[in-house]
């Protein structure tokens, strides 16, 4: 119900009005169900979603980095198939084409992401993935009425890349959850990704349609209309990106990984640290150079 509400606000809200009685009861509605969904969920013997996996840092502020990373990058993909089908008048197949070099990019830089994460921590691996995304859907906003591909070429290929870089972030997650837990873990992971699908897709469009009535409100041709709304909802979807590097550097630190250990018993400190650092039981005494490897 919450999503539902959620949605329809983002959608219906450029028509009807952000302030109007309809959007403010969706809004509201979202908000209740969201507080008693994780109401119940805290007090029901066989909860859906154990709320105590968002305990943890790496999980919460991972959730939250996975959340802003969807909600910037998927609504560029679906407004930049019309930008350059109506826009640039790409044909529906050159329009698609045009985001291979994302998928070559994205497949080519995930080997090197492990790599990274391996050597400067995946803190940095991460952040600067994110930090990558924010950097090219700023500069693929800056494209207008008169460009070419090659004009999107530098920001789609920082897309693929630095989302490539973003990969050992779920690892990490899933790492930090007790054994009977990693399926449900792995579930809200799932479903945070979806949902922040579509929620950037929706938040993207009513970023683009609100300024693009008002710019054809103001005489604004069409094509210059849709790109003003494009570049705007395109530079708030980069905030989200840059906001979510921030979160996954300080979620991510090895020193918040550290002071949470460090508040577990000692053999659940010894356990926990062990699945983190992917060290046998029978090979404890690898532990100390693996978990700082890991770190």
């Amino acid at each position: 119900m919450a999503l539902f509400a959620v949605t329809y606000a983002l959608l219906q809200g450029p028509e009807h009005g952000y302030t109007s009685f309809l959007i403010l009861t969706m809004l509201t509605l979202a908000v209740v169900a969201t507080v008693l969904f994780v109401l119940v969920e805290r007090v029901v013997p066989d909860p859906m979603v154990e709320m105590s996996l968002f305990r943890h840092p790496v999980f919460s502020g991972g959730t939250v980095a996975q959340v802003l990373w969807g909600l910037g990058i998927n609504g560029v993909f679906f407004f930049t198939s019309l930008f350059l089908q109506d826009v640039l008048g790409f044909s529906p197949t050159r329009a698609g084409m045009a985001f291979i070099p994302v998928a070559v990019l994205l497949v080519l830089t995930v080997p090197v992401a492990a790599k990274l994460s391996a050597t400067a921590g995946a803190h940095w691996t991460v952040a600067g993935g994110l930090a990558v995304v924010a950097v090219g859907l700023v500069l693929v906003s800056r494209v207008g009425v008169g460009s070419d591909f090659l004009d999107l070429l530098p920001g789609l290929a920082c897309i693929g890349a630095g989302s490539a870089l973003t990969t050992p972030l779920t690892e990490r997650m899933l790492a930090v959850t007790a054994g009977g837990q990693a399926g449900t873990a792995s579930a809200v992971v799932s479903a945070a990704r979806e949902v922040s699908g579509v929620f950037g897709i929706a938040l993207t469009g009513a970023i683009l349609l609100t300024r693009q009535e008002s710019a054809l409100t103001a005489g604004a041709v069409p094509a210059d209309a849709f790109v003003s709304g494009y570049a705007l909802a395109l530079q708030v979807a980069a905030g989200l990106v840059a906001l979510g590097a921030a979160v996954s550097l300080v979620s991510l630190h090895p020193s918040v990984i550290a002071r949470h250990l460090r508040q577990l018993p000692a053999p659940a400190e010894t356990t926990r640290l062990r699945d983190y650092a992917g060290v046998d039981p029978s090979r404890d005494a690898e532990l100390p150079g693996a978990a700082h490897r890991f770190l």
